[in-house]
């Protein structure tokens, strides 16, 4: 019975050793499977994929797609004796090898990153204060657009007229805002009416969104499923003073 105790206990430390080994493999671009079979595969002088299917418990279909992986990745070696596929691990010391091969590969990647840096500074400066614009045309790409102006808004003076639901993101995490808004949007929202002005859109009818903070202006149609952020300081203050005019006068009608 003691020596039972023992075998289970070894059993379970070889279990939690090859537990830890599989995670530090990944580091060296290897799947949890992948490396569960290398582990398999060293336990053997060379095996068959029905041999390592039946000792890792893994589909046999699968095993066969595992181990030309790790042969392309250098882990396995194939013979075929006699029309059978026979395969054997590579010596542990092919982890060191993998490890030296990943930092050299590192700091090649890191020396062309430092060799074209100027160059992108270069790029940079030259497009300092040039007006352009980007447009997107799917509900990703709008997702992606409103999630820039809730997060503008908690650091950035903004303005605009709003018709969708990033008014309520906007009102309760903006830094400093003014909107003009649909007044059915906004009456769930009384404690910041002092950043809206509310308009009826039977009387004023707009059907997409625009805001300016900085030298950006963002358009949003959701009935389009289209949007377009414009980077240019002349047209963001003129946008921005159109909008001043716009407030009064919605001021003035409420």
């Amino acid at each position: 019975m003691k020596m039972q105790n023992v075998s289970a206990n070894t059993s379970l430390q070889i279990n939690n050793m090859d537990k830890t080994i599989s995670s530090k493999l990944g580091e060296l671009g290897l799947s949890e499977k992948e490396s569960i079979l290398y582990l398999e595969l060293l336990k053997f002088s060379s095996a068959s994929a029905q041999q390592l299917a039946l000792s890792s418990s893994l589909n046999r279909s699968t095993v066969y797609v595992l181990l030309d992986e790790l042969v392309k990745k250098g882990f396995a070696k194939e013979e075929k004796p006699a029309d059978k596929r026979i395969y054997s691990a590579e010596t542990p010391e092919i982890l060191i090898k993998k490890a030296d091969d990943f930092v050299k590969y590192s700091e090649a990647v890191r020396n062309d990153m430092i060799s074209i840096t100027e160059q992108l500074n270069q790029l940079q400066t030259a497009h300092q204060g040039v007006p352009y614009s980007t447009f997107f045309e799917n509900k990703e790409g709008l997702s992606a657009l409103k999630q820039e102006v809730a997060s503008a808004a908690k650091k950035l003076s903004m303005c605009g007229c709003v018709k969708t639901t990033l008014t309520k993101a906007l009102l309760e995490n903006a830094k400093d805002l003014r909107l003009i808004v649909n007044k059915k949007t906004v009456t769930q929202f009384p404690k910041v009416l002092e950043n809206v002005q509310l308009i009826s859109l039977q009387e004023h009818p707009f059907t997409s969104d625009f805001f300016v903070f900085g030298n950006k202006i963002i358009l949003i149609s959701d009935e389009e499923e289209f949007a377009v952020r414009i980077e240019s300081t002349e047209f963001a203050e003129v946008l921005r003073e159109t909008f001043n005019l716009a407030w009064e006068e919605a001021g003035r009608l409420q």
